[in-house]
């Protein structure tokens, strides 16, 4: 069955502007995903259904705790804090002031203050508590995870300022995203095997700051197509 006229040149036509700017597709793809997984996670908590599937997941990973895997949960999640995330920040911080990508220096500082902000609204607007078995005492309420939330928008941007900006071979463009897909991946993972996020929490996180990482990206991406038309 052959699709309407108007309908196919709607569809060329979108396939032709995701072409032209990779970036800000896979951006809105990334934002949509967000979404989903954001509201979904949000109605599970409001009808109470997020329990029993925490609890499960929790239970599974019971098994696997170790000293030595608790220590790199630890170091895997203390890493985006400071002093340790001054490790990354600041040599993008530096790369990007010296190409003269100010406003993509802006967007990488303020951002994440942004992120933090916003989530510690969200942690009060939910209030849920963190969970009973966490192997250490963490401040604040527990959805969503602000470290989830913060693993994904300063690893992600991370991702995709050394991949749009400081290298051009495809392979090593998706070897930089694929490193920070699994730094996102490990904070999450962290944060569950330690206890002190449950997986919803995490999920939540994810989401929240698949969008903001997503507006970002498209925001860095108008700037760059306005500077270079001017």
């Amino acid at each position: 069955m052959t699709l309407p006229v108007r309908i196919r040149a709607m569809l060329q036509t979108l396939w032709a502007w995701a072409l032209r700017h990779p970036w800000s597709a896979m951006a809105l793809i990334i934002a949509g995903m967000g979404i989903r997984i954001f509201s979904e996670m949000v109605d599970e908590f409001y009808e109470q259904e997020l329990s029993p599937v925490d609890l499960h997941i929790q239970a599974i990973l019971q098994p696997y705790h170790t000293p030595a895997l608790d220590t790199a949960a630890r170091v895997i999640s203390d890493f985006l804090v400071l002093p340790w995330i001054l490790l990354l920040v600041a040599p993008m911080l530096l790369a990007l002031l010296a190409n003269r990508r100010h406003v993509a220096a802006l967007v990488f500082v303020l951002l994440p203050a942004f992120t933090g902000l916003l989530v510690e609204l969200l942690k009060l607007l939910f209030g849920r508590e963190r969970p009973a078995t966490a192997l250490f005492v963490e401040i604040g309420n527990s959805f969503p995870s602000g470290h989830a939330t913060g693993s994904m928008v300063v690893y992600g941007l991370f991702g995709y300022l050394t991949a749009r900006f400081f290298i051009h071979a495809r392979w090593a463009r998706i070897v930089a995203l694929m490193l920070a897909g699994i730094m996102i991946l490990l904070t999450g993972l962290a944060r569950v095997y330690l206890h002190v996020h449950y997986p919803s929490d995490v999920a939540a996180g994810w989401g929240a700051g698949a969008v903001i990482l997503a507006g970002a990206v498209l925001f860095l991406e108008a700037w760059e197509r306005r500077t270079k038309s001017v």
